[in-house]
């Protein structure tokens, strides 16, 4: 009687650790979809991000280039100080992964510490386009106009 109960704990034991392993799988698995579902519906969104690692992850994600944005104030919006438009003002811009970086952010301190760019931000804005990998392919100091951008979309 003892081992045929001895048993039975032990077959609980069990039950309630596979059930604990399987909630826990379920969980995690749930998570990482929402996440992988969150990522690419921004990676579809046609916006200036001020998060490096979004514009680097679309970049990836779809092969494009990035339109890297130096810059006094945010991008977008109808203001005539404004050096770059709104992302769906121009149809060549969804070819992007656009990344602003305003001045005294802390993205763009972060910049200034890179060897590629720290002699070039001093006067702004300045527009560069690196391909998926960070590389510099260009630069300008003005945005690019359509014909530049319909060019530079074809680097990856």
């Amino acid at each position: 009687m003892d081992d045929f109960l001895g048993k039975m704990a032990l077959n609980h034991k069990i039950s309630k650790n596979l059930l604990l392993t399987i909630s826990l799988v379920l969980i995690l698995a749930i998570s990482l979809a929402t996440y992988w579902f969150f990522i690419r519906k921004q990676a579809e969104e046609n916006i200036w991000h001020q998060e490096q690692k979004q514009a680097y992850l679309q970049a990836e994600l779809k092969n494009q280039a990035i339109l890297l944005a130096f810059v006094e104030k945010a991008c977008g919006g109808t203001s005539k100080e404004n050096p770059c438009p709104d992302a769906n003002d121009f149809p060549v811009l969804k070819d992007f992964a656009l990344l602003e970086v305003i001045r005294n952010s802390e993205s763009f301190l972060e910049f200034q510490y890179d060897d590629r760019f720290e002699r070039e931000l001093d006067i702004l804005p300045k527009f560069y386009l690196l391909n998926s990998s960070g590389e510099i392919r260009d630069l300008k100091d003005t945005f690019p106009d359509e014909k530049t951008l319909e060019r530079w979309s074809k680097i990856k």
